[in-house]
């Protein structure tokens, strides 16, 4: 099998991995920009092969040059929709920005309860609650290991799941934004933006 039959030129600036939807890029990205190994881009992308993975990268240390054009090419025009974004966002891309804003000031929060040190300004809500007993006694236990009073325990727990179920916001908010935007702009705008986030265990 010649390296040229793994993928499909549609065009130029559009080299999909045969019988995916996944541009050389993508993996490529990857692999150059993120130094990820094949095996662990191929988890990533479940359309993808192992092989596939590896016929993508020799064909770009073959090609070296022009695929690292085809490449940069790709970047720009992801850094140019990026700011276009930015000047004229979606309703979507504005919810989304909320929802991560509201997730950092939780985060943020729990941490504060976790440093026993909550804001001067924060207010304050008393709530009675029904909790089995197993439960109720092992958090006494681990309020107790930890130094810190049942109350303060039980606030940075309810702290905790808020966070949580705030990233599942952001992730629905994001499978909403990709829906709704062109499918030929998807991966370039989830590349950009998830090259510029920090690595997080969500």
């Amino acid at each position: 099998m010649q390296l040229e039959e793994y993928f499909d030129f549609l065009a130029p600036d559009d080299i999909r991995i045969k019988g995916t939807r996944v541009g050389i890029e993508t993996v490529l990205y990857d692999y150059i920009h993120r130094s990820r190994s094949p095996e662990d881009i191929v988890t990533s992308y479940p359309s993808l092969t192992l092989e596939q993975v590896y016929a993508t990268i020799t064909y770009y240390l073959r090609n070296k040059e022009a695929v690292s054009a085809y490449l940069e090419n790709w970047l720009e025009h992801g850094r140019r929709m990026r700011a276009e974004q930015e000047r004229n966002p979606t309703p979507s891309m504005v919810r989304l920005r909320q929802l991560e804003a509201e997730r950092m000031a939780a985060e943020r929060k729990t941490t504060e309860y976790q440093a026993h040190s909550p804001a001067q300004d924060e207010s304050v809500t008393e709530v009675a609650i029904s909790i089995p007993d197993y439960i109720s006694q092992t958090a006494e236990q681990y309020a107790s290991r930890l130094g810190v009073s049942s109350s303060e325990f039980y606030a940075a727990a309810v702290a905790n799941y808020v966070r949580e179920l705030q990233k599942d916001d952001v992730t629905r908010a994001l499978d909403q934004v990709y829906s709704q935007e062109s499918s030929a702009v998807d991966p370039v705008i989830m590349q950009m933006q998830i090259a510029s986030l920090p690595n997080e265990d969500w």
